[in-house]
């Protein structure tokens, strides 16, 4: 028999106290999912206050374990019902990422493995794992942010007469650009050393 099908509480905390990673086990039937156990380190990093029996996943009891706004904790159980129910109707593992609002009003990610347990060919209960993202999260906007920072700081200009197109489509010279984009920086003129000989060859008879 599989362990996690076990219909005490106590022991199901048990099991997954024994695992070495954030997961949760739920239960399926005709009135909804609900919240069999979790671990310690899934507890944690959800911020869940401690279950003391099988939860039912609604409204009320998710706004009492997070602490979370209801705004952002219907959010979230719409999100849960919604990977729960994909899991359920296809009998297969689905890996989900979602983020979620924390009671201090931090965001933060999990990778999600939700894997059926069958019982006479039918989901019964759902072991979940969690995988903290947040940090690869916050890396990749960085990321995605700086890439978009360089990809706009690019400027178009005529390889031929040097001329510089401005955001509204307007061709100017490179002073005329630099002074509306830096209105503040000042320009003097002068000649660089090669085309300082070159004049001065241009000159000679």
């Amino acid at each position: 028999m599989n362990l996690l099908l076990n219909p005490d509480h106590e022991f199901c905390q048990e099991v997954l106290a024994a695992l070495g990673t954030a997961a949760s086990l739920a239960s399926v039937d005709d009135q909804g999912y609900s919240l069999v156990a979790i671990n310690d380190l899934g507890r944690t990093y959800f911020g869940l206050s401690p279950i003391d029996g099988i939860t039912k996943l609604n409204l009320e009891n998710m706004q009492r374990l997070t602490g979370s706004t209801l705004r952002s904790t219907e959010a979230y159980l719409a999100r849960l019902h919604s990977n729960y129910k994909r899991v359920v109707d296809s009998g297969m593992q689905q890996i989900t990422e979602t983020d979620y609002l924390t009671a201090e009003g931090e965001t933060r990610w999990s990778r999600n493995v939700l894997t059926p347990i069958m019982q006479a060919g039918c989901v019964v209960r759902l072991f979940v794992t969690f995988l903290d993202m947040t940090e690869l999260k916050t890396t990749q906007h960085t990321l995605e942010k700086s890439l978009s920072s360089l990809v706009g700081g690019l400027v178009h200009y005529c390889d031929s007469c040097q001329k510089v197109e401005s955001e509204d489509g307007q061709w100017q010279t490179i002073t005329q650009y630099m002074s509306s984009v830096s209105p503040e920086r000042m320009f003097s003129h002068g000649m660089c050393p090669a085309c300082a000989d070159k004049f001065q060859l241009d000159d000679d008879p």
